[in-house]
């Protein structure tokens, strides 16, 4: 008997039902998107955590900055220079005192028995950056100066200008650019450091795969406050025992 023709067989029924799937048939659209959904989501939760990780050390960084700006370990010579400038008071009153004047030069105050500021060959008292203070007399008025760190007029943190007559200006707190490059803060930028990068890798933890999605931001975004909280709140404790541990 002739072999029917191939338009007239009667296909295979699919064998879909047993899970087996024909090889030769082309992938879908939606196969091609699940098997790129998992390394789309890893890629997703590694870039929330380093906004969370940076986030966090930003806010630790503040922080730190707002509580330590004014620490005695990170403006000694500010801090120092001052009670200098507290020093000249009493010698002023010193001097007067004995003189029944006002030194014409910070020399002539090297003429008491009991001065408390060093004076260096020539005569002259150096601020904690090595630079004499300026000083002016006008009959019973008086101003001993000094430049900052810098060395020039004006600035804020260590550049502040400081006088007898202004010691502890509001400018002369330190600004966060000079506590991030330029003072000694004791460690406390790196311990914010390490606090965002342990905020990166809890992050990977506390979110899932299944949760980046769009119906789940919600939750993702309160499992981030949360983390972001807590990090910042345990930073600062931290910051906090610092300076207490410090004298501060």
């Amino acid at each position: 008997m002739p072999n029917e023709p191939p338009e007239n067989r009667e296909e295979s029924p699919p064998l879909n039902g047993l899970g087996i799937t024909n090889a030769s048939e082309p992938a879908t659209d939606a196969d091609a998107g699940t098997a790129h959904a998992g390394p789309r989501r890893i890629g997703q939760r590694i870039l929330i955590g380093v906004v969370v990780g940076l986030v966090v050390f930003g806010l630790t960084v503040v922080a730190a900055w707002l509580s330590g700006r004014s620490a005695h370990m990170i403006t000694a010579k500010q801090f120092y220079t001052q009670l200098s400038l507290h020093q000249f008071d009493d010698l002023m009153a010193q001097f007067k005192s004995e003189h029944g004047r006002l030194p014409k030069s910070i020399a002539e105050l090297g003429t008491l028995d009991q001065s408390s500021l060093a004076f260096d060959k020539n005569q002259d008292i150096l601020d904690k950056w090595g630079r004499p203070f300026m000083y002016t007399v006008d009959g019973d008025k008086y101003l001993v100066l000094s430049y900052g760190r810098d060395g020039k007029p004006g600035g804020d943190g260590l550049d502040c200008d400081l006088s007898s007559d202004d010691i502890c200006p509001a400018r002369a707190q330190v600004p966060l650019r000079q506590f991030l490059f330029d003072v000694p803060s004791g460690g406390m930028v790196q311990v914010c450091a390490i606090t965002g990068f342990f905020a990166f890798l809890l992050s990977l933890v506390v979110i899932k795969s299944a949760d980046v999605c769009r119906a789940q931001a919600m939750v993702v975004a309160a499992k981030a406050v949360l983390m972001m909280s807590a990090a910042v709140v345990i930073s600062v404790i931290i910051v906090m025992l610092h300076f207490v541990a410090a004298g501060h």
